[in-house]
């Protein structure tokens, strides 16, 4: 008589795992491309067709072209990216669609000074030809960095 440990992973619990570190892999190089002005390195990431809502702007942003316009733009302001730092992400993925969920800190430099902004981000992810691409990304603004709050205390 066999036994079956709960804790043992199936094939699929394997390919859920990896989807998942290849996406966060893939989201932590979209932030080094953005900080460090190498568009290549976010770009083999976001689908020719992604829509894309930007804390910055106020209209969906329809595929890399447009995405590419409105970097144009930021470049010629008068701020600078100076980091991201995001935190642990949510992933959920079924077959070739993943969603993930996450926080992250944006520090920008500007004429008078440093400014941290908190921004909440769901985007969804599909996997094209061995490949996982944001199809969809949605960022919020939620006010400036505050740490969280453990359980059971109030702020």
């Amino acid at each position: 008589m066999t036994s079956l440990s709960t804790n043992e992973s199936t094939p699929e619990d394997n390919r859920i795992a990896a989807a998942k570190a290849a996406i966060w892999d893939a989201f932590l190089e979209i932030y080094q491309g953005a900080v460090t002005g190498r568009r290549e390195l976010s770009n083999r990431h976001i689908a020719l067709n992604a829509t894309l809502w930007d804390v910055d702007e106020p209209q969906l942003i329809n595929g890399l072209a447009e995405l590419e316009l409105t970097r144009d733009r930021r470049m010629s302001g008068d701020s600078s990216l100076v980091s991201i730092s995001p935190e642990p992400p949510v992933i959920d993925v079924w077959g070739s669609t993943a969603l993930v969920r996450h926080y992250f800190e944006v520090t920008v430099a500007t004429a008078s000074g440093t400014e941290l902004t908190r921004i909440r981000n769901t985007s969804v992810w599909r996997e094209i030809a061995g490949q996982w691409v944001v199809v969809h990304n949605h960022e919020d603004a939620i006010g400036p960095y505050r740490p969280p709050v453990p359980a059971g205390r109030t702020p």
